[in-house]
């Protein structure tokens, strides 16, 4: 899947934000996040195209940021990654590319989770997708 960053230059850092929102919505599903599952995770991010174009030390502050509202309010985490998400509604593109980084992330312990699934379907349902 091919994107045109130039065109989305400033939806950039949003879409850094939701990356980083989808791995803690997903790495925090089955409890916990293992060392193991952060450094899989985060050789998935760090691989895909977009992170070529952001600032790394802008992702790493999402990802801190990201962490810390999934630590101390679940439930208002959610309804922030809904409401960041929501931004990229019918941006195919965009939404196939979000798409098949949580995909990602939820293989990358090997393990598919009951509530991994669940999420999968409110992530596409936030999207406006249903993969």
């Amino acid at each position: 899947m091919e994107i045109n960053w130039d065109l989305y230059a400033e939806n950039k850092g949003a879409l850094s934000k939701c990356i980083a929102l989808i791995f803690y919505l997903i790495s925090t599903a089955d409890g916990s996040i293992s060392d193991e599952e952060q450094a899989k995770i985060s050789q998935i991010i760090e691989g895909s195209e977009l992170y070529k174009h952001l600032s790394t030390q802008e992702f790493d502050m999402d990802m801190l940021d990201a962490k810390d509202i999934y630590l101390h309010d679940y439930q208002s985490a959610i309804d922030t990654t809904k409401e960041h998400l929501q931004r990229f509604k019918g941006k195919k593109n965009i939404t196939d590319f979000l798409i098949q980084i949580a995909q990602q992330i939820i293989v990358s312990d090997k393990q598919l989770h009951v509530r991994e699934e669940v999420i999968m379907k409110q992530l596409c349902d936030f999207l406006g997708t249903h993969e």
